[in-house]
């Protein structure tokens, strides 16, 4: 099952998609995924902590951890250091770049399409060629772009 822009998942579709990775569907496991993956979100590991409490107050700290790395592992979420010293857990796992907004900490997933990713990764080629003397074979790019808004008219 792809679940890469399905963001309105069922409880039972998280059962599938835990299953098929040979992950075993506790109700646990399937609520923690469900919350985490039943919209686009980019969460620090923290806060899973008190999303996943909210609902079970008495699963350790260290449950919610090895769940995480467990499902990030698996594919069903990916980890990424977007902020200095923060890991944030997303839940798409699609190809994609972030835009951060360091005033408020909102992180936005943008979307390119083919033909851009891959002139992105021809033109990020030719650079480390000409400039570095570097003949990389790029596997994948990660843009991260941090910025704060234009204020309106």
């Amino acid at each position: 099952m792809n679940f890469h822009y399905i963001f309105d998942v069922s409880r039972e579709d998280v059962r599938k998609l835990l299953e098929d990775r040979g992950i075993t569907a506790t109700l646990q496991r399937i609520e923690m995924a469900w919350l985490l993956l039943k919209k686009n979100q980019h969460l620090t590991a923290d806060e899973v902590n008190r999303l996943i409490n909210g609902r079970f107050p008495k699963v350790s700290r260290a449950t919610i951890f090895n769940n995480l790395n467990l499902f990030v592992e698996s594919g069903l979420l990916k980890k990424l250091e977007l902020k200095s010293g923060v890991s944030v857990y997303d839940s798409n796992t699609s190809a994609h770049h972030h835009v951060i907004n360091p005033e408020s900490g909102e992180i936005l997933d943008i979307e390119l399409d083919e033909h851009s990713t891959r002139d992105l990764q021809a033109s990020f080629k030719e650079f480390l060629k000409i400039n570095k003397g570097l003949d990389l074979q790029i596997d994948d790019i990660q843009i991260v772009v941090r910025g704060s808004l234009a204020p309106s008219l």
